[in-house]
């Protein structure tokens, strides 16, 4: 992968670390976090494909394929075992890379988090019987007027990787666990004692919540 071809921020020195966006959204919205890790480490947040200043979709991306894009970035930009910052559509992607790879990650902390598809009750299930019966009738109706607004707003590519997204369920993934630095193996959970040296903005949708991230020999991912 080309680095002229990412739209990516990278500064400070030392320990890696990494921001993923939420969908709809772009590097830009950890501004106050990059600034203020690279005090301390070497910040790199990437823009995914179709967002920010990032190249379009060359094709329909699923989750997979977002993770897998994401991988060859990390690599091309030097990133080693960095701590990982994830919000919303970002959590997805970092949730399957770390099930494909658990040794790919130090640290990750979920603001946010998306990806697992709750049971769904009888008027959900009429409104997408009522959906699919608009189509055949009226297509450019139904595509107006059912959905979420942020599925509106999307171009015809777009949406097909917004439902190829929405409709996997990571419940899978979420549950993997993760490998220590002894070799052991923990599973995925709170730290019992938290140490507040990571200030999270709105920006990411967790007010003044505080989480640590750095004081843990082993391999972690907490969600707030």
């Amino acid at each position: 992968m080309e680095l002229s071809r990412l739209s990516y921020l990278q500064r400070g020195e030392g320990k890696d670390m990494v921001f993923l966006h939420g969908y709809l959204s772009s590097k830009e919205c950890f501004a106050a976090q990059t600034a203020y890790f690279s005090r301390f480490c070497r910040v790199t947040a990437i823009d995914f494909p179709g967002f920010g200043g990032a190249e379009p979709l060359p094709e329909a991306f699923s989750v997979a394929d977002y993770a897998a894009w994401t991988k060859g970035a990390l690599s091309a930009l030097g990133v080693e075992r960095p701590h990982v910052v994830a919000h919303s559509f970002g959590c997805r992607v970092a949730v399957k890379l770390a099930a494909q790879d658990p040794d790919l990650f130090d640290k990750i902390l979920l603001t946010g988090p998306a990806g697992i598809i709750l049971r769904r009750g009888a008027g959900y299930r009429a409104k997408v019987g009522a959906y699919r019966l608009v189509k055949k009738i009226a297509p450019r109706f139904a595509e107006r007027h059912f959905g979420s607004a942020e599925y509106r707003t999307l171009s015809p590519l777009m949406r097909e990787s917004y439902k190829k997204i929405v409709n996997e369920d990571l419940r899978g993934e979420s549950k993997t666990k993760f490998s220590s630095s002894k070799g052991g193996r923990i599973r995925p959970r709170r730290p019992k004692r938290r140490r507040s040296i990571f200030p999270v903005s709105p920006a990411v949708g967790c007010g003044r919540r505080r989480a640590d991230i750095s004081r843990s020999p082993n391999t972690r991912w907490y969600s707030i």
